[in-house]
């Protein structure tokens, strides 16, 4: 709906600049901000609120949007419409490091986590432009679990390069890989 005021709360807030206080939604009823986070923004789990009002219109019921900031680098999202879609976690002590002159992040650690489902061993690197238009490297993904007395055993291992957004329930049949792959 168009023309609904929207107030944003941004608590305890890590960002340079805050988001306006309000905003009036577009013809298409949404509305649009860029945040930055601070590099020296404190780890931890935000939130922001917003409560939507138009004259003529019952008030909204406050909306939650919460999400974690860790300047230590271990978390990556990949972002869909600006909403995360898939969390990279270099894994506890290890982070994602920038490459010099790239707009690419690498990690060597051996247990980052895909949404805290998916395990991957190996060196992985992630294009940042734009929000994450591939991961690539080499390694293997497998689920970190036990069938009875036995690992479940890797979905795929050695060289990738991958799409994203991907389909982490489908990784060892994805298309890209399979077309992308060297070996396959």
């Amino acid at each position: 709906m168009r023309g609904v005021t929207v107030s944003i709360n941004p608590i305890a807030s890590p960002f340079e600049v805050d988001p306006p206080a309000t905003m009036v939604s577009n013809d298409t009823g949404g509305i649009k901000f860029t945040v930055k986070v601070k590099k020296d923004a404190p780890n931890g789990d935000y939130q922001i609120f917003f409560k939507s009002t138009k004259e003529g219109f019952e008030d909204s019921q406050q909306d939650t949007f919460k999400f974690k900031v860790s300047n230590a680098g271990r978390y990556w999202y990949s972002k869909c419409e600006s909403l995360p879609l898939i969390e990279f976690d270099a894994g506890d002590g290890e982070k994602w490091s920038e490459i010099k002159e790239s707009p690419k992040l690498e990690t060597t650690s051996n247990k980052v986590k895909l949404n805290g489902l998916l395990s991957f061993a190996g060196v992985m690197r992630i294009d940042t432009s734009g929000g994450g238009q591939f991961i690539e490297g080499n390694g293997r993904f497998f689920f970190d679990v036990m069938m009875g007395d036995k690992p479940m055993g890797d979905l795929y291992n050695g060289d990738f390069r991958i799409l994203l957004p991907i389909d982490l329930r489908n990784i060892a049949e994805n298309t890209n890989v399979r077309k992308l792959n060297k070996h396959k």
